[in-house]
């Protein structure tokens, strides 16, 4: 994980391959800027980070590439971005880590994309999430 700066307003940013991501990272930096606030980077590993050919000889090594690319994309991103943040990549349902970073951090917000559906629907897709099966 990447640290820097101090105690600030925490913004936690969730990340993917999905081109929202940059929109809502590059929102979260000006956020943070006007905030004063800092930024942590979530990028939640999924099936999506894998090649499609479960069978490949060197899968796992494919898919640790892809995450090792996807946080050398965020870096390159917040190199010269002014505001302090850090970076961690976890496993599981991505509503319930993101929201579980958040409550660790203390975060004042989430930063998400929307993969182009609308607020409304990534918002129903986050608390469906969260809610307890039935």
């Amino acid at each position: 994980m990447v640290e820097m700066g101090g105690t600030a307003p925490t913004l936690v940013v969730g990340h993917s391959q999905d081109p929202s991501s940059d929109f809502a990272l590059a929102t979260a930096v000006d956020l943070a800027r006007r905030l004063g606030g800092r930024l942590h980077v979530v990028h939640v590993i999924g099936i999506e980070d894998y090649p499609v050919d479960s069978d490949a000889a060197d899968w796992e090594q494919q898919g640790e590439a892809v995450i090792a690319e996807q946080r050398r994309r965020v870096e390159a991103r917040l190199a010269d971005a002014g505001v302090p943040w850090s970076y961690e990549d976890r496993r599981g349902d991505p509503a319930s880590e993101l929201a579980e970073v958040a409550t660790e951090r203390r975060a004042l917000m989430i930063v998400l994309g929307t993969r182009g559906e609308g607020v409304r629907q990534a918002l129903s897709r986050l608390i469906e999430r969260r809610s307890p099966m039935a």
